[in-house]
Parts: structure tokens; sequence; C-alpha cells
């Protein structure tokens, strides 16, 4: 997830890349995705944030990633075999090696 940038208006919403309310709280890179174990989760509580403007995109962000969640993964999915079943080149050139991210997380515990 990033948050809002001006360059976020020129790019188009695809299968690796969803714009938040048209850009307008960030976006969602699929091509940057990390696994992550529960326990490496860390809770965060957007109430306590003090910085008011912060604290209100960060809730835009949860409610849009509540209310879209199928639809969130199913563009993790499709980058996901874009990059590790089809190998498809555009997609092993810009996304992360999600293979091997898998395989190195498992040395973490």
């Amino acid at each position: 997830m990033e948050s809002p940038k001006p360059n976020h208006a020129n790019m188009k919403s695809n299968v690796h890349l969803v714009k938040i309310e048209g850009g307008k709280y960030g976006l969602l890179g699929f091509n940057n995705m990390l696994p992550a174990k529960n326990e490496h989760l860390v809770e965060f509580d957007i109430d306590a944030e003090s910085d008011p403007a912060y604290r209100e995109l960060l809730k835009n962000q949860l409610r849009f990633c509540r209310s879209n969640s199928e639809n969130i993964c199913s563009h993790a999915a499709k980058t996901y075999e874009a990059v590790v079943s089809k190998k498809i080149p555009f997609f092993l050139k810009i996304c992360c090696d999600f293979k091997r991210l898998e395989d190195e997380s498992q040395n973490y515990g």
C-alpha cells in the first residue's frame, strides 16, 4: 500500500495495481507483495495516530480494503500467478520474486 502521490493520477488500475478511490487515498501495488506469517504482524491502533490527516487517510484506506477484500485477493492471486506460474516477462520485470521471498521467509521464525 502506498500513500497518495501526485504521479498516481497518471497511473491506471490493472492486475498489479489498484488505485484507492481513484488514487485519492493511495494505491495497492501487488507487484511488491511480501509473504508475512501471522506471528510477524503487528497490531496498529489507527485511533492512536497523532496526526489527524494521516489518521483519516488510514481509516479511508482500511475502509476501502474491507469493502473490496474479494477484489483485492483476486488481484493478488492474478499477479502471483502471472509471476510464479505463467512467468509473463512484463510481470517478471516489475514484480518481486515471490517464490524466492516465500522460500527465504521460511528461514525467519
